[in-house]
């Protein structure tokens, strides 16, 4: 009897009532005696477990598009359509994925250069530009890179319209007002043959300076740039004023 009700206080543990309960370590040996006994009751629990994973699966499908963005399809890899703001869902990876692209942001791009003015002034030349992408579908695949790619344009755009005007025109603040709405129209346009999906909003002018290590020669250079339209406008304004009489002396000798 002693035996027995040791053995009973191992597997079990005292009820209400004085019963016993089968313990946790008793009711793990049985399930594992059931287990091994009969393979055909595993079946519930490998469904249960592939279920639960399909589940699972499937739910990584789901996806939010916000407000002010595009969410581009794509199925195996390849673009398949966009998708509007809101809660939509689509088969999980790896057949598709969407990636949302955000088309109310402002992206800046910036460049700092030196360039050549009309008169041969080297300055040093940065700006800012601002832009959204217009299309979500050339914002994901036409460009890798659209900040590098929009400075890298705006800088030779920048470089080919301050070599077409003079120093005077780029010092003020608001004479540079031409050049800056000249740089939009000017940069929007290989954007728009590359396909890029990139509307630039501006172009700001945020440096525009004579470096300072070649200060004193530009000056120089400016001056005799000053002083050699000044000799042009007294030779133009004397030939103006003798060559009427030299031609009437000529006509006279003539008759």
């Amino acid at each position: 009897m002693a035996g027995n009700q040791g053995s009973d206080e191992k597997d079990g543990a005292k009820r209400p009532g004085g019963a016993r309960s089968p313990s946790l370590i008793g009711r793990v040996r049985r399930w594992r005696q059931r287990w091994s006994a009969t393979p055909a009751a595993r079946a519930p629990f490998y469904v249960a477990v592939a279920a639960a994973a399909l589940a699972l699966w499937l739910a990584t499908g789901f996806y939010q598009v916000e407000d002010g963005e595009r969410g581009v399809l794509q199925r195996f890899g390849a673009y398949a359509g966009l998708r509007v703001s809101g809660l939509g869902w689509h088969l999980p990876w790896p057949i598709e994925t969407v990636t949302n692209v955000n088309l109310d942001r402002i992206n800046n791009a910036t460049f700092q250069s030196r360039m050549f003015t009309a008169d041969a002034v080297l300055l040093n030349v940065a700006a800012s530009i601002r832009y959204q992408y217009s299309d979500a579908r050339a914002a994901l695949f036409a460009v890798r890179d659209t900040d590098a790619l929009v400075g890298v344009l705006g800088e030779a755009t920048a470089r080919e319209l301050v070599g077409q005007r003079r120093i005077a025109e780029l010092l003020g603040g608001a004479s540079r007002t031409p050049l800056v709405n000249a740089m939009r129209t000017s940069l929007q346009q290989p954007l728009d043959a590359l396909g890029t999906g990139v509307r630039v909003l501006a172009v700001d002018l945020t440096d525009v300076q004579v470096p300072e290590a070649v200060l004193p020669s530009q000056r120089d250079l400016v001056q005799a740039g000053e002083e050699r339209d000044k000799i042009a406008r007294e030779a133009q304004g004397y030939a103006a004023e003798v060559l009427p009489a030299a031609q009437a002396t000529a006509q006279r000798q003539r008759l």
